[in-house]
This record gives structure tokens, C-alpha cells and sequence, in this order.
């Protein structure tokens, strides 16, 4: 069976503005733009499938936006003017579950002996590729936001006063997972695990081992309310210097998935955010400017923290001995008749509403910014200019782990290396790790102003990115397609002891795995005007034109490093960027839009788009598979005792008390620990060539 996927966009837009009086001025927009996608993906697989092993791919996703804006001009000095907007998104674009069994995965050990050569269930099997099912996932933001300039002239200088005022609310409404499909994992040749009694009242389940149905997904509903109060003064002391001053205040109020536990509260004295910054005319005539400015960014709550911890993750396990070597005697009927252990979550207790895991001291993400540049016009019409920019993250939020003297993982809704997640995770073990992300580069730019007919604008960037935190979608957790974790704030970097440490135990501050030193940058277009041979207009109503455009873009590659996992989360084995980098990036665009006008005056207009995307069709790698290991590596891998139930807690001791890479490296050499094949492979490749074709009406 082929692999098939088919994605239908559609885009419809409309427009009105209206000038209701000299003063008043209105108008809206209505956007809808809904996709649908169908198709068969084959299984991932790290041994051999049945080979008629697929699932079935297809939904929809909805989207809408409205927005409105109106300005009123009562006088020449006052502009007051308001806009409101409202984006719907309802995402249901996820695997339906076909076939419609429960989805098997073999873990931890190769096959057990007896099972049938048609039925393999090896380590890594897994019998689909998803079962996932979406009955909605709906996102809703509304927003407002109203100001007012003035302007005056007689207050040591001129002064352009703007006042505003900012209102967003957003929701997110779901219900999606494995509920009433199930994922089924069997661990062939192991042990309860810590099970307890019960389920395996001594030693193994049985001679095969012990499996369990996971009942896992998200239900509920999240939301935010989030007001921003701001004031600012354009100022010119002087007709050669402008000073910008600023100060924003926000309130953000975060309530719980459950009615018993804590909601999350910013008052307006926890987003202050002051900005600053001058420009200077150097020599009077605007040839020459030097400028700088610096600024204070709070980030708004993202929805999966209070999702999962305040209770929207929801998961229950049924555990069973393994009875019979064929897996497909574990269907859902027949795990449901097991023993279930449950509530059970990795969160737990951190959703549990009596038991309430949000630092009372939690603070908002806050990132400082500074920069400084200058502009020179070397003609009327070029211009060259250079600029220093800084980027400091000073505090995230994330769910943040910690381990009880029974070994039990606990999470908390924290700042990381601050507050009550500022002790050691565990006797032993180091705390967590303040969360660093600096940004430094250097950009010089040289743009040509569009006269005789075209423009252009050339760029080179010099930049670093260093720190142990790559942001709120981490990029240092690669997929199956190297892409990255996506979901913001839940990164996996702050949830295990050992995380934030390579395998030896030190501290892996370094490149960041999006860290690009070199950037290069053009874009150039040139409109021919169409008019016959005597040099008149072709048509009463304007000029038809052709736009003809180009534009190319080069990047370094970004840093690989070799990962392992321990008890499914990824670590770094030494160095961030141990495996070099990847070749670098480049691409060619080419763009033609013909444009014919209509009616009087040219009110109207017909515009034909003509996009060619990777014009030479490269073929730049922009990853590799870096997991060394196909599987968690666990205890037994480095021959820690987990008799008492605390195995992973030990082995995280061990990473601390003199390290496990060489363990790790000696067990791929002796193949006591699997290599997998794909190790430093290309994973994902640019996007092949792509031509786009458009229509649009204006008026």
C-alpha cells in the first residue's frame, strides 16, 4: 500500500472601508480559511511491520477571523482611534484510528521466545501509527484595543503623547487523546516494575512479562484574560533628537482547569515594562542618524501548562500478565478486564485539585532587549546600515520536576531555579537549572528606495545563540522528523534531574540547537509599466504593470549533537554540538505579478501571482537523526539495582557521581546497548521545488 496524503486550503477574503465623515473612517475584514486532509501513513517502525500496517489520516481544520477598526480625527492634534478582532480556530486535522484495535507497542527487550515469525512484536514495534482521535480542539481570542496621539508643541519641545489601552482573551476548549482506543504496551521479559501486588504478586507477571492499556488525553477547557495599560512619548527636545519614552503595565489572570485548585495571577505591579530610546539627526540634514533603545517583554501564559496541571490531562492504566506471546490476543475487551491503577499521571499529584503545585511565588517570563545602529545615506536613494542587537531571557515558566524520597517524579508550575524549585531535586542531586537563552548578533544592511522602477535590499547578519534553554517550542527534543517538541512551556528540559546535565553530569549551557552564526539576505524587484509604442498609456484608467522579483537567502548550519534517552526523556551524551553542524542552507525564490487596472481612476484592479519557490530545486539536509539509541535506557542498562523500586532515582545519582557516558559509549561498542541505524542519518531535507499560482481582486 502506497503512502497518500491529500491537503485541500482554501482562502476567502473580504474587505470593507468606509469614510463616514471627514473625520471618521471605518472598516473590517472577514477571513475564512478552512483545510481538509485525507489519506493512508504507513507505521513507524523500528523492526519489521505486518506489511499492510497503516492508519488512517484525515479531518479538518476550521478557521475564521473578523476583525473591525475605526479612527476619528475630531482635531488636527487628536487621533483617537479603536480596532477589535476575533480569530476562531478548531483543529481536528489529527489520525482517526484505523484500524480500529488498540495500538500495540513493544517495549524493553527483543521478542520472546515462541512467538509466531507472521506475529513479530519486537523492541520498538509498533502495530499503527497513531490512534489519536480529536473531537475538538478549539482556540478563541478576542482582543480590543483603543489609543489616542496628541500632539503638542509647547512643552520644551514637541511631543507626541499616545495613550492605550489593550484587552485579550483567549480560550481553548478540547477533547482529544487515546479515550475509548487505548494504546497497549507490552514489556516482554520484565518485571513489575513496581506495579505492586496484586497485578504481579511476586517476581514477573509471568514467564513473558507484563503489559498494560494506557487510557491517555486532554479534556477541558483553558483560558486567559489579559489587560495591558501603556503610555509613551515620541519627544524632540531638538530638531536633531527625538527621545522615545514608554512604560506598560499588564494583569494576567490564568484560571484552573478544576475549581479547586489555584489560578495564576499577575497583578499590575508583576508586568512593569519600561522602554527607551533616542534617535540623533548627526548632521542636521537626515543623511545620517544614530539610534539605540532598550525595552522590557513579558510573555503571556501559554494554555499547556494549566491544561495538563490543573487537571486537563487525564490518564488510566490497566495492567495484565503476559500470557500469550501472540499480541493480538491483547484487545481492548480483553485489557479492560485487568486490574486498573488509576488515576494515574505523570503529573500526579501536580493535577490533583487538593493538592495544589503552583510556586505561590511564580513570576511571568520576562526577556530584556537592547540595541544600538546607525544609518547612512550614501545617495538619495541608498542607504547602508549596522545594528547591534541583545536579546537576554531573564526567567520562564514551566512545569518543573522534582523527586520524593520514594522516587515518585512531582511537578510544579515554577520559574526554573527559583522559588520552591530551587532545591535539590532529590538528596543528591543538583536543583533545577535557571533556564538561559542570549541572543547577540550583528546585522549590516544596504537598501535601495524604489526609484526608476525598482528597489532592492541586501543583509548580512553575525549572530550567537547560547544557553540551556532553546524557548517555549524546544528545538533540543527532535521528533521522528527532527522538527521539535512544538507545545509551548512544556518543554522536557525541567522535568528529570538529570536534564539540563549532559551524561557526565556537567551543566550543558552551549549552542542552541536553532544557533545559525551566519546570515545572508537579498531581495530585489524591478515593475515594468506597460505603454505602447509612442509612449502613451495603453488604458485611460491608470498604468497595467508587471512586477518581476527575486530574492535569495544563505544560513549556517545549525549545531547536531548526540542524544540519549534515560527513562524516555533526552539527554545530551557529552557536548552540545559534539556532531558538528549541518551543511548549510540556501535558497532561490522567483516572483512575477502582472497587475491590470480597472475603472475610472484605477479603482479597481485584476493581480495574477506567479510564485516559484527553490527555483534550483536544492536539496540542503536541514537534519539528522542524532538519538544514538533506539530505546529509554534504563537501570539494568548500567547495572543498577532497582530491588528496592528507586533505580531511577539511582541512576540519576550515577550520572552525578562520576558520569555514564562511557558507560553508554561502551555498551554501543560491545552492542550491549543498541545502536540504531539511523544515527546520524539525513532526516529531514529542504522542501523540493514549488510553483504557486494566485488570483486576486482588488478594490
Amino acid at each position: 500500500m502506497d503512502y497518500t496524503r491529500n491537503v485541500r486550503n482554501d482562502y476567502e477574503f473580504a474587505r470593507l472601508d468606509s469614510s463616514i465623515t471627514s473625520k471618521l473612517r471605518l472598516s473590517g475584514t472577514f477571513t475564512y480559511s478552512p483545510q481538509r486532509e485525507h489519506g493512508q501513513i504507513p507505521s513507524y517502525t523500528t523492526s519489521a511491520p505486518p506489511s499492510n500496517d497503516f492508519s488512517q489520516l484525515g479531518g479538518r481544520v476550521a478557521a475564521t477571523n473578523v476583525t473591525g477598526s475605526g479612527t476619528w480625527t475630531p482635531t488636527a492634534k487628536l487621533v483617537i482611534s479603536g480596532r477589535f478582532g476575533r480569530n476562531y480556530l478548531n483543529e481536528k486535522d489529527s489520525s482517526y484510528g484505523v484500524p480500529a484495535g488498540p495500538r500495540i507497542r513493544c517495549l524493553n527487550g527483543g521478542s520472546p521466545a515462541g512467538v509466531p515469525a507472521t506475529n513479530p512484536c519486537a523492541s520498538g514495534f509498533n502495530s499503527t501509527s497513531d490512534i489519536t482521535k480529536t473531537s475538538k480542539d478549539i482556540s478563541i481570542r478576542n482582543t480590543i484595543e483603543a489609543d489616542a496621539n496628541y500632539l503638542v508643541d509647547s512643552m520644551a519641545g514637541r511631543h507626541n503623547f499616545k495613550f492605550g489601552y489593550q484587552l485579550n482573551k483567549l480560550s481553548n476548549d478540547v477533547d482529544q487523546g487515546y479515550f475509548g482506543i487505548g494504546e497497549v504496551r507490552l514489556f516482554w521479559g520484565q518485571s513489575d516494575r513496581g506495579i505492586g501486588p496484586g497485578v504481579c504478586p511476586s517476581g514477573p507477571c509471568s514467564s513473558f512479562g507484563y503489559g498494560y492499556l494506557q487510557d491517555f488525553g486532554t479534556v477541558g477547557l483553558a483560558k486567559s484574560t489579559n489587560t495591558g495599560l501603556y503610555v509613551q512619548d515620541s519627544w524632540q527636545p531638538k530638531p536633531r533628537l527625538t527621545l522615545n519614552l514608554g512604560l506598560r503595565f499588564e494583569n494576567e489572570d490564568v484560571p484552573s482547569f478544576t475549581e479547586n485548585a489555584q489560578a495564576i495571577q499577575f497583578g499590575w505591579g508583576s508586568k512593569v515594562a519600561p522602554r527607551l530610546g533616542f534617535a540623533y539627526d548627526v548632521f542636521g540634514d537626515g543623511r545620517m542618524k544614530v539610534f539605540a533603545s532598550f525595552g522590557r517583554f513579558y510573555d503571556r501564559f501559554k494554555y499547556e501548562l494549566p491544561r495538563g496541571s490543573f487537571g486537563g490531562d487525564r490518564l488510566l492504566r490497566y495492567f495484565f500478565p503476559l500470557a500469550d506471546p501472540n499480541y493480538t490476543t491483547y484487545t481492548r475487551a480483553y485489557t479492560l478486564s485487568h486490574t486498573l491503577v488509576g488515576p494515574l499521571d505523570f503529573r500526579v499529584p501536580s493535577n490533583d485539585p487538593s493538592d495544589n503545585r503552583v510556586d505561590p511565588d511564580l513570576k511571568p517570563a520576562r526577556q530584556t532587549e537592547f540595541t544600538v545602529g546607525t544609518e547612512y545615506g550614501l545617495t538619495n536613494t541608498l542607504v547602508f546600515g549596522g545594528r547591534y542587537t541583545r536579546k537576554n531571557l531573564d526567567r520562564t515558566i514551566e512545569d518543573v520536576g522534582f523527586i520524593d524520597a520514594a522516587g515518585n517524579e512531582n511537578f510544579f508550575i515554577a520559574n526554573p531555579g527559583m522559588g520552591l524549585v530551587s532545591q535539590p531535586f532529590a538528596p543528591g542531586l543538583p536543583a533545577s537549572p535557571l533556564a538561559k537563552r542570549l541572543y547577540n548578533a550583528m546585522e549590516l544592511r544596504l537598501d535601495k528606495r524604489f526609484t526608476s522602477n525598482y528597489f532592492f535590499n541586501l543583509s548580512y547578519t553575525y549572530s550567537r545563540l547560547t544557553g540551556n534553554y532553546s524557548g517555549l517550542s524546544s528545538s533540543d527534543e527532535p521528533d521522528a522528523l527532527g522538527v521539535g517538541r512544538s507545545s509551548p512551556n512544556v518543554n522536557r528540559f525541567f522535568d528529570l534531574p538529570f536534564l539540563g546535565f549532559n551524561t557526565n553530569g556537567d551543566p550543558d549551557n552551549g549552542l542552541l540547537a536553532t544557533d545559525r552564526p551566519h546570515a545572508f539576505k537579498a531581495f530585489g524587484a524591478y515593475t515594468l509599466d506597460w505603454k505602447d509604442f509612442f509612449g502613451h498609456r495603453l488604458d485611460s484608467s491608470g498604468t497595467n504593470s508587471t512586477e518581476f522579483g527575486a530574492s535569495f537567502i544563505g544560513l549556517s548550519g545549525t549545531p547536531l549533537s548526540s542524544r540519549v534517552q534515560l527513562y524516555g526523556a533526552y539527554t545530551f551524551l557529552t557536548t552540545r554540538g559534539d556532531l558538528g553542524r549541518t551543511p548549510a542552507y540556501t535558497q532561490t525564490d522567483f516572483q512575477v505579478t502582472h497587475t491590470i487596472k480597472l475603472g475610472s481612476e484605477g479603482r479597481f484592479a485584476l493581480k495574477f501571482d506567479v510564485n516559484l519557490l527553490n527555483a534550483f530545486n536544492e536539496n540542503n539536509v536541514l537534519s539528522l537523526f542524532s538519538q544514538i539509541s533506539p530505546d529509554s535506557l534504563t537501570a539494568g542498562n548500567f547495572g543498577i539495582s532497582d530491588a528496592d523500586g528507586l533505580g531511577e532515582l539511582n541512576t540519576f545519582r550515577a550520572v552525578f557521581s562520576g558520569g555514564l557516558t562511557n558507560q553508554i559509549l561502551a555498551g554501543l561498542a560491545d552492542g550491549s546497548i543498541a545502536r540504531d541505524a539511523r544515527f546520524n542519518q539525513p532526516l529531514t531535507r529542504q522542501i523540493p521545488r514549488q510553483v504557486r499560482f494566485g488570483f486576486r481582486f482588488v478594490f
